[in-house]
């Protein structure tokens, strides 16, 4: 070998321009850095954005709840479906308990009193609440209320959901028809006298002290009583109240006072609560889906 190629003292030597290099790599990470905060500063931008729109939503969804509806004119621009003055006549005693904000237990308990009062039925045990049907009414003078409430009875002596709500609805549907533009404090006002009269008329005046602290909420059952065409009333003492917490009631679906039942009267509260269901749905899970996409690509996940 060519003694030229060991001669070590003849070799360039390579010398690293570290200055250079550390400048390099000290820009690339500030706009890394940099690229990171503007991606950052976005997705938050988009949460702020998203988290916006949704309290918006959530703030129209209030103005057409049930619970934070005011029905007082003229608070409201619904207030043209009422027809100041018009009074709703032709409400059945369960229909004007209902309007008068009865609870759906109590007109229950109020019904099954009676019943039992004519032997239509026997209490078998009240928990669970079961009862026994000891004969069949007349049907067609029985009601449309009691007749319903009656079947669901007679197959099983039990009560179901289904049964019960199906109930409830039947009525909410038929106070509807009757009532829909109907002035509603002229109403109420006009079923309070009803029972009054009915009261001075009928129940002994040293017995009217026991409704003094819960008037309406104990009377409407009397005078319910004692208007049904097919039941023999006579005025005895009894809470109808009895059966309210034995009845298997799923308060979140069921329990209904009239304000709701009011305000389904006067709009078309189903298709309004869908509509701004589907909307806020989609708005909350196109902004979830969004933000959720946008943090698993930014963070590289998949």
């Amino acid at each position: 070998m060519p003694a030229e190629w060991f001669r070590l003292n003849s070799t360039e030597t390579y010398n690293m321009d570290g200055t250079t290099k550390t400048s390099d790599y000290l820009n690339d990470k500030k706009t890394l850095i940099g690229i990171g905060l503007l991606i950052i500063v976005g997705f938050l931008l988009l949460i702020v954005r998203k988290h916006r729109s949704m309290v918006k939503a959530k703030a129209g969804l209030e103005e057409v709840s049930w619970e934070n509806l005011d029905w007082a004119p003229p608070k409201l621009n619904l207030s043209h479906y009422h027809v100041p003055g018009k009074i709703c006549k032709d409400l059945v005693p369960l229909e004007a308990a209902f309007y008068l904000e009865v609870p759906f237990k109590s007109i229950l308990s109020g019904m099954i009193a009676a019943m039992e009062n004519e032997k239509i039925l026997e209490i078998v045990s009240r928990s669970p609440f079961k009862v026994r049907t000891n004969r069949s009414p007349e049907i067609n003078k029985l009601g449309e209320y009691e007749t319903q409430l009656f079947y669901a009875l007679s197959d099983d002596g039990e009560f179901s959901q289904q049964e019960l709500s199906d109930l409830m609805q039947l009525i909410v549907k038929n106070i509807q028809k009757k009532a829909w533009d109907c002035d509603i404090e002229a109403t109420k006002d006009y079923y309070r006298k009803q029972m009054e009269e009915w009261q001075n008329a009928n129940i002994p005046e040293e017995e009217r002290s026991r409704y003094a602290y819960d008037n309406h909420n104990w009377l409407w059952y009397h005078w319910y009583y004692g208007h049904h065409p097919y039941y023999n009333y006579s005025y005895h003492y009894r809470n109808p109240h009895d059966y309210e917490y034995d009845i298997p009631v799923n308060d979140d679906h069921l329990y209904a006072p009239s304000n709701d039942v009011l305000n389904n009267i006067n709009v078309c509260h189903d298709a309004c609560h869908s509509a701004c269901h589907s909307a806020c749905h989609s708005a909350c899970h196109s902004a979830c889906h969004s933000a959720c996409h946008s943090a698993c690509v930014s963070g590289g996940s998949h």
